[in-house]
């Protein structure tokens, strides 16, 4: 899936923008899960063979031992560690997920308090005014570099005047 939607993306490179957006959203969610699902036989596998194990301890030994008990908790907390592991590997693999679990943190124990930052959430009123505020002010700087640069430029260009009374007495002291 992940190959596709890279293939896709690659496709598709003059589509839209919502488009292309979802097709990087895609790619970074299979990119997250496919370690995740593939991480699923490490927990599986050794499941798998304790259930045939236990299976053929009851069968010898009967349903009442303290060994087929003890097998058969271990067989589901092998089952319930997975989850554990699924939740705790995509909390710290999948950014958009990392991010947010990271505030959530950051707000119950300032710990780093230095890197918490509160974001100010826009409301449906001034959404587009914000957006064209922001978007006037990136132009406003790159206005701001290219008349910086034209300045420079016409620095450079200008000839440097003559002083006048030093060519003056250049000229004199020759006559």
């Amino acid at each position: 899936m992940y190959k596709h939607n890279k293939c896709k993306r690659k496709m598709q490179a003059g589509v839209t923008l919502s488009t292309r957006y979802q097709y990087n959203e895609n790619m970074v969610t299979t990119k997250a899960l496919v370690p995740a699902v593939g991480g699923f036989a490490l927990f599986v596998i050794p499941g798998t063979c304790l259930a045939i194990y236990t299976s053929c301890v009851i069968k010898r030994d009967g349903e009442q031992c303290t060994y087929v008990k003890l097998l058969i908790q271990i067989l589901f907390m092998i089952a319930d560690s997975y989850q554990m592991f699924f939740m705790g590997y995509l909390a710290l693999n999948f950014k958009p997920l990392y991010i947010q679990i990271r505030k959530d943190f950051a707000k119950i124990l300032p710990i780093n308090a230095s890197e918490y930052r509160v974001q100010t959430c826009c409301t449906d009123i001034n959404v587009t005014a914000t957006y064209f505020n922001d978007l006037d002010r990136c132009w406003s700087v790159v206005n701001e570099h290219k008349k910086f640069k034209k300045q420079t430029i016409i620095v450079k260009k200008r000839k440097r005047p003559v002083n006048r009374r030093t060519t003056a007495k250049w000229n004199n002291n020759f006559v």
